[in-house]
């Protein structure tokens, strides 16, 4: 912008915990530096929240406004405060499930469904039955590019430059469900770059094993991201970017494994409020004539 000789002004919407990508790890401190190394002759004025407020000595004038803090999620229609759980899940060290599973709890009761399932073909036909009519409902796979124990499993993550010859974004997310091409066919999932900004009625997250839980903390493959500065902090926020692109829900599907972490993994996101999707019990009822909004019942189905 420095290179417009009059005025210009530049709006940046910046997601905080959405650094997925080199050279994003900074994250906001990232907009901070670049402030920070302005001359004071440029006459640069910030407006954004009191929380993001500089120190005084800063070489640009900063105007406050909490208009500017956009706290309140538009993407999850049922549950507002999805985000929260999902940042105490990926934050966790084991020490407050209780506090964690009371937020599940909530969200619950609200309509949004949180499950686990060991078993992908389960959650494959309770997303096609929950949605049976409904041919603007969008459901589809979601994965870590980074994950490479999916293939194996038929769960094709591959991420490479020719990928949008292999998923088309705009027809996945847009396509009718009958479409071969749509996310409604369950048969290639989006990643983290795909699907960031945008969202599914239903996604089921793949579980990959760059990230495990293990002991008492997030286990990281860092060799799958020797790239990046902070490959911890983006592999983590990968993981938030998938498990919130639900409105009405969300399956995390962890495959069954020689490796235990994989066990022990699914262990704590149920005991961090997510349900066991089991087979026979049906998992909701509509509440209105509109079957929009969903209840689950605790214990799920297929």
């Amino acid at each position: 912008m420095q290179s417009i000789p009059d005025w210009c002004v530049i709006l940046a919407l910046v997601g905080e915990g959405q650094e997925i990508h080199r050279g994003e790890e900074a994250g906001i401190q990232g907009w901070k530096d670049a402030l920070n190394g302005l001359s004071e002759s440029d006459e640069w004025v910030v407006h954004g929240p009191a929380d993001l407020a500089p120190p005084s000595g800063t070489p640009y004038r900063f105007e406050s406004d909490e208009l500017l803090n956009l706290s309140t999620t538009l993407r999850s229609h049922l549950a507002s405060n999805l985000h929260e759980w999902v940042g105490r899940i990926l934050q966790t060290r084991g020490t407050d499930l209780k506090g964690i599973g009371s937020l599940a709890h909530e969200l619950l009761r609200t309509g949004f469904c949180i499950y686990v399932t060991r078993d992908l073909e389960s959650a494959k036909r309770y997303l096609v039955q929950r949605y049976t009519g409904l041919r603007d409902r969008r459901f589809g796979l979601l994965a870590s590019r980074y994950a490479k124990n999916l293939r194996a499993l038929g769960v094709d993550n591959t991420y490479h430059f020719q990928r949008a010859e292999q998923l088309q974004v705009g027809r996945w997310f847009n396509a009718e469900p009958s479409d071969p091409l749509s996310c409604c066919a369950l048969r290639r999932p989006a990643t983290e770059f795909e699907c960031q900004g945008l969202e599914l009625d239903f996604p089921v997250v793949c579980w990959g094993d760059d990230l495990l839980w293990d002991a008492d903390k997030w286990f990281v493959d860092l060799n799958r991201r020797r790239t990046l500065t902070d490959p911890a902090r983006v592999t983590i926020n990968a993981y938030r970017v998938l498990m919130t692109r639900g409105r009405d829900g969300v399956c995390l599907y962890i495959p069954r494994s020689d490796d235990p972490r994989f066990d022990v993994t699914a262990n704590l996101l149920i005991a961090g409020g997510a349900s066991l999707l089991t087979e026979g019990v049906p998992a909701f009822e509509p509440l209105n004539s509109v079957g929009m909004r969903q209840r689950c019942s605790p214990v799920q189905m297929e």
